[in-house]
């Protein structure tokens, strides 16, 4: 019998008709990527992006990119979110957990860009999975009430951990248009809490199953 918290198998991309590219340092689907990224923060925000994750996942409807997201670990350079914060990451969560914690196991989510909402759900599922196999132990992000919702619509156990304030990027935060009179927040999503509570859903449960692996290509 499969344990509550044991993944099945993912199946391939072609079953739930969407293709998901993992794009690393250097990776040729950068240079896409992130122009996806400044048009679409440009056209909702008059935003001018010149900071990039480390790494990207694009999401392909056919041929045509419909949503992107990146993420890096905390492990390997500080997290643009720690800005807003009063502390290294680790030592906030450390508090929220009562035990110490580790930035390898943490990774921040951002350069967040879609045509629809429902294709940046599917994207979060899909990362959920991803991050979760890879022993990652929290999720943390920035964001606005509308990209919320897309959290929330899985009813997943957030934290809120600060507000993002503009003051926290100098002169870098004029750069970002109008994107912080959404008010965005700092928030932490424990991730072996949030697979648990997914799979412990029966419909949700199936849905992971049908998720996809990105893709590692050259």
């Amino acid at each position: 019998m499969q344990q509550p918290d044991t993944l099945p198998a993912p199946v391939a991309a072609a079953a739930i008709g969407n293709r998901y590219i993992h794009a690393g340092p250097g990776h040729r689907s950068r240079a896409v990527a992130e122009s996806f990224i400044r048009t679409r923060f440009n056209k909702e925000y008059g935003a001018h992006i010149r900071y990039f994750m480390e790494n990207f996942v694009l999401c392909y409807e056919r041929d045509r990119l419909i949503s992107v997201l990146g993420y890096q670990s905390a492990q390997s350079r500080p997290l643009f979110l720690e800005q807003y914060l009063n502390a290294p990451i680790e030592q906030v969560l450390a508090r929220i957990q009562g035990a110490p914690c580790s930035r390898s196991g943490i990774i921040e989510v951002g350069n967040l860009a879609s045509t629809t909402q429902g294709a940046l759900r599917r994207l979060i599922l899909v990362l959920a999975r991803y991050f979760s196999e890879r022993n990652y132990q929290w999720l943390t992000l920035t964001v606005i009430p509308e990209l919320l919702n897309s959290f929330r619509r899985f009813d997943l156990p957030m934290i809120e951990l600060a507000k993002a304030m503009p003051e926290a990027l100098g002169r870098d935060a004029a750069s970002w248009g109008s994107y912080y009179d959404k008010s965005p927040r700092v928030m932490a999503i424990s991730i072996p809490h949030s697979i648990h509570h997914l799979i412990s859903n029966p419909v949700m449960a199936k849905v992971l199953e049908r998720c996809p692996q990105p893709q590692h290509e050259d």
